[in-house]
Order: structure tokens, then C-alpha cells, then sequence
């Protein structure tokens, strides 16, 4: 896990922003670390497999989805395809963001 945990956590932040969540940081890098790597793995697969879009038309509470602009692991169109599928829901896209943000 120590080979991947920075790489994997670089992702999910942005250059510019740097570290202005260092307390998040560490602890979601702690979480990481004490992960059973076939754990880490299968969550891995099961995410990257994971289609709920049948039932997206399904929510029905008021649904926000938010995306960050620097976010390169995921897809935008998916964001647009969940608030449009979901009666209640929106897109907010996030500036200077990827899928951590300092609110």
C-alpha cells in the first residue's frame, strides 16, 4: 500500500490547492495504509464495475451533484447523466477542485 497511497491520494486533490487539507490528508492516508490490499483491490473492481444507473430515475430526494473541474478520475458526462436521470437532482460543476475540496 505504501507504493500506491500517495499516488492515489494525489488524484483526489489539486495541484494549486496543495495541501489545504493536510488533516484530511493524513487521515484518509492512514485509512489507506491500514487497508488489507485485497480489500483496497476489491473495492477497486467492484467501483470501476459498478453501474447504478437503472436506478437513478429512482431518487427522489433533492440530489446536488457536484464535480470538480480538475477531477481527471471520473467523467463529467456520468455527473450530467445521474441529475438528469434523477427527478430532484443537479450538476454543480467546482472550481479548482478534483474529488477533495476545502469548503
Amino acid at each position: 500500500m505504501v507504493a500506491v497511497v500517495d499516488a492515489k491520494i494525489d488524484r483526489w486533490r489539486t495541484f494549486k490547492g496543495g495541501d489545504l487539507l493536510p488533516e484530511q490528508v493524513v487521515l484518509i492516508r492512514q485509512m489507506i495504509l491500514n487497508a488489507p490490499v485485497q480489500g483496497f483491490l476489491a473495492c477497486i473492481v467492484e467501483i470501476k464495475s459498478m453501474n447504478r444507473r437503472p436506478t437513478n430515475p429512482t431518487i427522489i430526494a433533492p440530489t446536488l451533484v457536484t464535480f470538480g473541474e480538475e477531477n481527471f478520475g471520473n467523467k463529467l458526462q456520468k455527473a450530467y447523466e445521474l441529475s438528469e436521470a434523477a427527478p430532484n437532482a443537479r450538476t454543480e460543476l467546482i472550481r479548482d477542485a478534483a474529488q477533495l475540496r476545502k469548503h
